[in-house]
C-alpha cells in the first residue's frame, strides 16, 4: 500500500470476525474509503462493506426476509424488515457497537448521518426508511402547537398501550426521528386543543376577585351556577383554572346589575329605561 494513500478502517469486534470477502489493509481492517475513488465507487464500497457485515452479524435476516428475483425484500414483510434493521443498527451509537467501535463520523461516504446510511444501503432492498405520507413527525407537531418536544412525547405515551402501531421512526433528512400516524396525530392534538384556552379574552379565577372587587368564594359561588349548561366555559391550562369572556359576563352581571346597561348598545338601554318609566 502506498504511504500516500489515505483509508478509513473499520475493525471486526471479537463476535463478527470470520474470513469475510471484503478489502483490508495489511492489519485485517476493513477499509471503507479510498482516496483514489470516485464519490460513487466510495459509496459502493461503504454499502457494499455495510451489508455484508450486518448479514454476517445476523444471518436470520435472510432467513427471516428472503429477497426476491429483483434483489427486493418481498412487499409484505418489508415494514418487519425495516424495524430489524433500526433495531439492531438504527442509531450512530449502535452502529459503533455493533462494527467494530469506528463511528460514522469516519466513513465519509454516510455523511455522518444513520438516516443516510440505512437509506443508501438497505432502500435498493426495497426497504424504504421515509415516513408514509399521513405520519407526522414530533417535531412536526411541536412546532405546529408550540410546545417542547418532550411535551409532546409525554402526551403521546398515553396512546402507545392501545395504539403500539402508531409509533415508528421514520428518516427526517440526515435523522432517524419518532413519527406518529395520523390516528396518534389526532389525539395528541385533540388533548392538546383540551388543554388550551380558545382566545387570549379568557381569563384565570384568581384575576376576577380584583377586578370585580369580591372575594373569591362569592365567584366561584356564581360562577359554579353555569357549570351545567356551560362547561364550555371552563378550563383547566397548566393547573390555573380560567373562565370564558361569555361567564365572566354573566358573573359581572349576577353581582353588579347596575353594569347590565353598559354591556348593551344604546337603543337597548333607552327602550329598558322607557319601559321603566311607564310602570
Amino acid at each position: 500500500m502506498s504511504p500516500d494513500r489515505k483509508e478509513v478502517n473499520l475493525t471486526l469486534s471479537a463476535e463478527t470476525q470470520n474470513p469475510l470477502e471484503l478489502p483490508r489493509d495489511n492489519k485485517g481492517r476493513v477499509i471503507w474509503h479510498l482516496e483514489e475513488n470516485t464519490v460513487e465507487a466510495n459509496l459502493q464500497l461503504a454499502v457494499t462493506n455495510l451489508r455484508t457485515l450486518f448479514l454476517s452479524r445476523y444471518p436470520e435476516f435472510d432467513r427471516l426476509f428472503p429477497r426476491e428475483e429483483n434483489d427486493r425484500v418481498a412487499e409484505d414483510k418489508r415494514n418487519e424488515a425495516r424495524k430489524f434493521i433500526m433495531g439492531h443498527i438504527g442509531t450512530g451509537a449502535k452502529f459503533k457497537q455493533q462494527f467494530g467501535g469506528v463511528p460514522l463520523t469516519r466513513v465519509p461516504a454516510f455523511k455522518r448521518s444513520i438516516g443516510i446510511t440505512l437509506a443508501q444501503t438497505f432502500e435498493p432492498w426495497g426497504i424504504d426508511f421515509d415516513p408514509p405520507q399521513d405520519w407526522v413527525s414530533i417535531k412536526a407537531i411541536a412546532e405546529q402547537k408550540r410546545k417542547n418536544v418532550e411535551n409532546i412525547r409525554t402526551i403521546a405515551n398515553k396512546f402507545r398501550q392501545n395504539l403500539p402501531d402508531g409509533f415508528e421512526f421514520y428518516r427526517s433528512g440526515k435523522k432517524l426521528i419518532q413519527f406518529y400516524s395520523a390516528e396518534v396525530a389526532f389525539f395528541i392534538n385533540q388533548e392538546i386543543s383540551d388543554n388550551e384556552l380558545p382566545s387570549e379574552e379568557w381569563i384565570p379565577r384568581m384575576v376576577l376577585p380584583h377586578r370585580l372587587e369580591r372575594d373569591l368564594s362569592t365567584i366561584r359561588r356564581v360562577a359554579a351556577e353555569f357549570k351545567k349548561d356551560h362547561p364550555d366555559w371552563f378550563r383547566i391550562v397548566d393547573r390555573a383554572i380560567y373562565y370564558s369572556p361569555e361567564l365572566e359576563q354573566e358573573i359581572r352581571k349576577m353581582l353588579n346589575p347596575s353594569e347590565e346597561l353598559n354591556q348593551i348598545s344604546p337603543d337597548e338601554a333607552y327602550e329598558q329605561l322607557r319601559r321603566l318609566l311607564e310602570k
